[in-house]
This record gives C-alpha cells, sequence and structure tokens, in this order.
C-alpha cells in the first residue's frame, strides 16, 4: 500500500477528461464553488479554474496525493480552456503542450492544489467584500519579470485567440 505522502504518478489513460482535486482540499472546492448568495464563484469548476490560476501566478504547483474526481474537460467553456492551455504552455514553454488535453490537465490540477490554499483565509460570507478580496489577491501577484501575472496570462489568452482567428 503506497504511503499516503507519495505523490500518485502521472495521469493514467483511463483518467481520460477527468479533472480531479486533493482529497483533503476537496470540501475547501466546494464550498468557495457553490451557487449561493455568499460564493463570488458559482460553480466547483468555476472555483477549480480560478484556484489554478491563482497558483499558477503565485507559482504553487503541488502534485495531488490522494484524488477526488469532480469534474469533466467537457465542463470548462472556451475561455477556461485557454486559460488552461496558456497556463501549460507557459508551464512548459512549448505550445504543443496543447495536443496533451491530459498533460494540461495535469498542469492545472497541481496549480490548483497550489492555488485553493490561498483562498482559505478569506470571509466568503458577503459576496461583494469577498469579490473585493479576491481581486486585491489576484492583482497584488507580479510575474518573473515585475508585471501583473493577470496580464502575462491575459496576453496569452490572447494570442490563442488570435490563432483561432
Amino acid at each position: 500500500m503506497p504511503d499516503d505522502r507519495d505523490p500518485e504518478p502521472t495521469r493514467a489513460p483511463s483518467d481520460g477528461d477527468r479533472f480531479y482535486v486533493q482529497l483533503d482540499k476537496h470540501p475547501t472546492f466546494q464550498a468557495w464553488g457553490k451557487d449561493d448568495d455568499t460564493s463570488a464563484l458559482p460553480t466547483l469548476k468555476d472555483a477549480f479554474v480560478f484556484a489554478a490560476c491563482l497558483g499558477w501566478a503565485r507559482e504553487r504547483r503541488t502534485a495531488l496525493v490522494k484524488r477526488q474526481h469532480v469534474g469533466f474537460w467537457r465542463s470548462f467553456d472556451a475561455r477556461d480552456v485557454a486559460l488552461l492551455q496558456a497556463m501549460a504552455i507557459t508551464e512548459t514553454g512549448d505550445p504543443a503542450v496543447v495536443a496533451s488535453q491530459g498533460e494540461v490537465i495535469r498542469i492545472a490540477e497541481e496549480y490548483a492544489n497550489g492555488g485553493i490554499d490561498l483562498l482559505t483565509p478569506y470571509d466568503r460570507s458577503d459576496k461583494e467584500r469577498t469579490l473585493v478580496a479576491l481581486s486585491g489577491l489576484i492583482f497584488s501577484t507580479v510575474g518573473p519579470a515585475g508585471e501583473p501575472s493577470a496580464t502575462l496570462v491575459a496576453d496569452v489568452v490572447d494570442g490563442l485567440e488570435e490563432e483561432e482567428s
């Protein structure tokens, strides 16, 4: 029986288009991805994408130890896919990574696993206050050259959208 602290091996072909979160962090993803009066993120998928972007922006990539299946690739809209692909391209330095859906998902899972921890201290009781706090968290982040990381992701997404045109 493997040690609970050992990261799981790379994605198996049977993982297909599924995406996962770390089992012990699943309740946090559920709390943040809840469609209620206090949530800034209406679905678990939105919480996953937000946490992945935040993890990427803060360079917090952590392999999953024990996983909980939370969704399928098809639940991501075009903008989500562009963000996840942009993260994968930036991480690997290779645009060809977008041909490997499993690798894009794995990278996003690891960034979401690191990013969700940054949301834990925030109070979700007031949607407006939560949005202000989260925007402050996003824009207080800078990239490797000192520019806002949100700008870096937007530049990559814009480039992907131009290629599709």
